[in-house]
């Protein structure tokens, strides 16, 4: 009995630290569920114990297989997400959370940039899903609509697109060359930015200018004219040559 005494304080001893260890852990993590809670006390996939940590392991992924510039994207909306929430339990992920973001997001942002906003956070949150990380029934995105405007485009007349092509503007200074980048997108059939700055010379094939987009890498080809006219556009196709 003598030798047992000491065996039991000390069990007990264990046992009391891990309680006061379980209650300080539901404390910080409030919403988080008891299988949560469990496998960040038995040290189990710590870095997947909550949402943001999820994303940051997600984020590598996307860095490894995504251009940059979706990468870009994710890594803008993952510090957004964990300014506003530096801990989100999985538990927390519910359709009133996500209203409550929305609602945080609108404050600086239009409304379809927040839904776009939102769309790549529903994006990690299918991925954890598919992991197990989150039932099928508890994705909030199930139950919530992203919602859209149709935007007001304003478009410019002939007579607005001549003056600019013809506005006396000096040559080495940056107006000039935001001039002809934006001439070049408009007649280029609206090219992207990111695809006009990636343009080589030997892109260009006779009256064809041929180029994989960064976004969707589609193989594109736009038909390129030497002297400009209203009555002219230019067409770009999948993998197929037209003119109009």
């Amino acid at each position: 009995m003598g030798e047992e005494a000491p065996l039991k304080n000390t069990f007990n001893t264990v046992l009391a630290n891990k309680l006061l260890e379980a209650q300080a852990l539901g404390l910080e993590h409030p919403q988080a569920s008891a299988k949560e809670l469990k496998a960040k006390l038995e040290g189990e996939q710590t870095e997947d114990l909550d949402f943001i940590g999820f994303y940051a392991r997600e984020l590598e992924r996307i860095k490894a297989d995504a251009n940059p510039r979706t990468y870009a994207k994710y890594d803008y909306i993952y510090t957004r997400l964990k300014d506003y929430a530096p801990v989100l339990p999985f538990a927390s992920l519910t359709v009133e959370w996500v209203k409550q973001y929305e609602q945080h997001v609108l404050k600086t942002n239009k409304r379809n940039t927040a839904s776009k906003h939102l769309s790549f956070v529903k994006t990690i949150v299918r991925r954890a899903v598919a992991e197990g990380l989150i039932p099928y029934a508890d994705n909030p995105f199930l139950n919530y609509k992203l919602k859209g405007e149709k935007p007001q485009k304003a478009k410019l007349t002939k007579d607005e697109l001549q003056r600019i092509m013809d506005l006396e503007l000096p040559t080495d200074q940056r107006i000039h060359h935001a001039r002809v980048a934006f001439l070049l997108q408009f007649f280029l059939a609206g090219m992207r930015i990111g695809d006009l700055l990636q343009l080589r010379w030997e892109m260009l094939h006779d009256d064809r200018l041929e180029y994989r987009s960064q976004k969707t890498g589609t193989l594109l080809s736009v038909w390129c004219l030497q002297h400009w006219h209203s009555s002219n556009r230019c067409e770009r196709t999948k993998a197929t040559y037209c003119r109009s």
